[in-house]
């Protein structure tokens, strides 16, 4: 018989309890995380990008985890699929992990204005200024 926990949705991830929750402090810094979590109060078109699977999916579930008590309530996915690269022009939110090798095949005129986490190098690309927006309590 084989049983597994699952993680519960009714607290935060503590370190180093939840392996996602320390695979994202180790690949990007505070500031950026706040970025991200920014942007996803915001409700951006958010996506991850890295050349680790690992990493990637990891970087995603803890964005998603972080901001409890909220729930993402659009397209969430962890690691991208080739064929369903279509799903990067959808007019909605979304929180995805895109594999760095597809995200060279990625048109930017066509994904329009979305927000880029490269965990690998801890450096994300927005068009938007939602840190700076947020008022100072929420940060």
């Amino acid at each position: 018989m084989f049983t597994a926990a699952t993680p519960s949705s009714f607290h935060l991830p503590s370190i180093p309890d939840n392996r996602n929750l320390t695979e994202y402090f180790n690949a990007v810094d505070s500031n950026t995380m706040l970025v991200i979590f920014a942007s996803m109060l915001y409700e951006r078109r958010i996506l991850i990008t890295s050349r680790k699977l690992s990493r990637l999916s990891a970087c995603v579930q803890a964005a998603n985890a972080l901001i409890y008590p909220m729930f993402w309530q659009h397209i969430f996915i962890p690691v991208l699929p080739a064929h369903l690269m279509d799903y990067l022009s959808a007019p909605m939110p979304f929180l995805i992990g895109v594999p760095e090798p597809l995200v060279k095949r990625i048109k930017r005129a066509e994904v329009g204005d979305v927000v880029i986490l490269d965990a690998d190098n801890n450096k994300v690309e927005t068009p938007f200024n939602d840190l700076d927006s947020l008022p100072s309590e929420v940060l």
